[in-house]
């Protein structure tokens, strides 16, 4: 009787450190880039992703990004941060629009959308 409360107590202890594991979640990142400019942007790299040929008005698939430091380039240069506090899943747009004094210019920020 003895070896057989050990047993279950044991039993009970993994199952409760077991619980704490499938209760920790996950922080994943995705990218997209929206285009709220004029113009076709021709291409955008973010680390390994490229976005090419993304039509004014439109916003591409969002693709898994870790995360950290990136810098832009293609198109026009700049550098993000991708980083979160909380677990979960996270959605970052990219956002180039046209700059207030000049359409010609481009405004780039990074969004997050979720």
């Amino acid at each position: 009787m003895h070896v057989r409360m050990k047993l279950v107590a044991k039993l009970c202890a993994l199952l409760v450190i077991l619980s704490c594991f499938a209760c920790k979640k996950t922080m994943t990142h995705k990218i997209r880039l929206k285009n709220d400019s004029s113009t076709t942007i021709g291409t955008v790299n973010v680390g390994s992703i490229s976005f090419r040929d993304t039509k004014a008005g439109t916003a591409t698939d969002y693709q898994e990004i870790p995360e950290g430091d990136y810098e832009i380039t293609g198109d026009f240069t700049t550098s993000i941060n991708i980083s979160a506090k909380k677990s979960g899943d996270h959605l970052w747009s990219l956002v180039v629009a046209n700059g207030s004094t000049s359409s010609s210019q481009m405004e780039v920020s990074l969004v997050q959308d979720k």
